[in-house]
């Protein structure tokens, strides 16, 4: 969780009590319950989240490239394996560890990782000419449990380079590489898993021994679909201090309010926890799944979000102190197949607003 530091000045907005008469020397005056004004607009900070922050992508560098400002992930690595002459025991597996793409998205169970385009790159060669036919298995695990396992059965190997791209479009093909379809490889990655295997069996006898060399780069543009969902949490510190909370939460009608930028190509639905001094949730029903727009062409969608404080809710708020914001980001059909960029952002700018005036006192 990530941690946003504010500081709320509430006379910082100029004109807010413009019924006082600088004349007055404030300090005479008796200010025991008194309601100065009609309504009082302060802000409570603006929370600003780049690519590399939501995603949480400090650190994880060593799986991470922009191409065209497009944002890839990519577990890349080699292996090296001696094919027997039968098919008895000919399975050889490759463990690909992935315990940052929990770290980037997130352990919460309703994620899911579903791109448009991920794909296994596979580079191959055998030390004989006679080409190797061998069979290819991938699957994605979290712990022990196999969540989804894909097979492709005409892989061939010989002392030529032999490239494979093995995804569910062949629009995004590179040049140099033999297609195989595997229209389920979304689902292989969707589930957020903790580990992927690569397997190779070959599929036939072959006469002599041969020793194959594999490159292998499990490729991840992240271009959400419909159904994608990840949960993010910004959390802002000290934000209600005790001035702001004597006057404001002590009659009247309360709201929250964020206007709201947002150029990523998934729409975020909202929900405002009010946490006390322990960071503790205080009960405050500010209301849940107030969602964030996003717009088909990736230009920046506006909106206006408003969280209601209710009478019953008043006297919680007097041991308010910090906020948390938890966003769950959710594709769209208009949407679906879009990158995400290292140059998206998603700006709230949070703001207290009371009417029936300011309590004094």
């Amino acid at each position: 969780m990530r941690k946003t530091y504010f500081t709320l000045l509430i006379f910082m907005a100029s004109g807010v009590i413009s019924c006082v008469d600088n004349n007055y020397d404030l300090g005479n005056v008796n200010t025991d319950n008194i309601t100065i004004g009609n309504d009082f607009v302060s802000p409570l900070g603006t929370v600003s989240i780049n690519s590399e922050n939501l995603l949480n992508l400090a650190g994880e560098s060593d799986i991470i490239s922009v191409v065209n400002n497009n944002i890839i992930l990519a577990f890349k690595g080699t292996a090296t394996f001696h094919t027997p002459q039968t098919k008895q025991a000919s399975k050889h597996l490759i463990v690909v560890e992935t315990p940052e793409l929990a770290e980037i998205f997130g352990s919460q169970g309703a994620n899911h990782l579903s791109l448009s385009d991920p794909r296994i790159k596979l580079s191959m060669k055998s030390d004989i000419m006679v080409p190797v036919p061998l069979i290819f298995y991938t699957a994605s695990l979290k712990g022990e449990q196999i969540i989804e396992e894909i097979t492709i059965n005409n892989i061939n190997v010989d002392a030529n380079q032999n490239n494979y791209w093995i995804g569910n479009t062949e629009k995004s093909v590179a040049s140099g590489y033999i297609f195989r379809e595997a229209g389920n490889i979304s689902n292989l990655i969707a589930p957020v898993p903790t580990s992927i295997r690569l397997g190779f069996e070959m599929s036939s006898t072959l006469r002599n021994i041969a020793t194959i060399d594999v490159g292998y780069d499990i490729e991840m543009p992240l271009a959400p679909k419909s159904d994608f969902v990840a949960a993010f949490t910004e959390k802002m510190t000290d934000i209600f201090d005790q001035q702001i909370i004597d006057a404001i939460f002590s009659s009247g009608s309360v709201s929250i309010n964020a206007a709201v930028t947002n150029s990523f190509p998934f729409q975020f639905v909202t929900t405002l926890v009010v946490l006390d001094a322990e960071n503790k949730e205080i009960g405050v029903d500010l209301g849940t799944d107030i969602a964030i727009s996003c717009n088909a062409d990736g230009s920046i969608s506006t909106s206006e979000l408003k969280f209601n404080i209710t009478a019953s809710d008043m006297e919680k708020m007097k041991n308010a102190k910090h906020l948390e914001v938890r966003l769950s980001a959710q594709g769209t059909k208009l949407t679906s197949g879009m990158n995400i960029t290292d140059t998206q952002t998603l700006k709230l700018k949070l703001s207290i607003k009371k009417t029936g005036g300011i309590n004094v006192g």
